[in-house]
C-alpha cells in the first residue's frame, strides 16, 4: 500500500513541477491582484532596506537596487516603494501573466524605479539573468 501511494504521489509531484508555470499563469488569470494582501510591513520587518536607501540618498549615491524573486503581481514591491521611495527594484516571476498583464499594467508600476522580467529560476533560463542579478544591492 505504501509503495502505491508513494508512486502516485511521486507522479503527481512530477506533474506539478513540470506544469508549475502553467498553474501560476492560471492562478493569476483567475485572481489578478486580489488574492495576496499587500505587504505594507516590509520596511518595518527589514529596516536595513530603509537604512541603505537613506544612506545612499543622504550622500548623493545612486539608489540601491533590490532584487525580488517571485514577485507575482507586486504585492511586496508596490507598498515597499511607497515607504522607501529612493529604492529601485528588479523583479522576476515565472508567471508571464502576473508580470506582463498585471504588474506592468498597474498604475503604480513605473520603469523609472522597477524592472520586471519573466523568469523561472528553477530552470536554466535563470543563467541568462545572472548579470541582472549581480547588479543588485539588496
Amino acid at each position: 500500500m505504501l509503495c502505491c501511494f508513494t508512486f502516485i504521489h511521486a507522479c503527481r509531484l512530477q506533474k506539478l513541477e513540470k506544469d508549475a508555470v502553467k498553474y501560476w499563469n492560471n492562478f493569476y488569470k483567475n485572481n489578478t491582484n486580489h488574492f495576496f494582501k499587500d505587504r505594507h510591513y516590509l520596511h518595518r520587518e527589514i529596516p536595513e532596506i530603509s537604512q541603505i536607501s537613506n544612506y545612499c540618498k543622504e550622500r548623493g549615491l545612486p539608489s540601491p537596487v533590490l532584487l525580488e524573486v517571485g514577485s507575482g503581481v507586486g504585492n511586496a514591491i508596490f507598498p515597499l516603494i511607497e515607504d522607501v521611495p529612493y529604492l529601485k527594484v528588479k523583479t522576476m516571476d515565472c508567471s508571464r501573466y502576473a508580470v506582463e498583464e498585471v504588474l506592468k499594467k498597474s498604475p503604480q508600476y513605473s520603469p523609472n524605479w522597477c524592472e520586471a522580467h519573466v523568469c523561472d529560476i528553477a530552470t536554466q533560463e535563470f543563467v541568462r539573468y545572472r548579470p541582472y542579478v549581480d547588479n543588485t544591492d539588496v
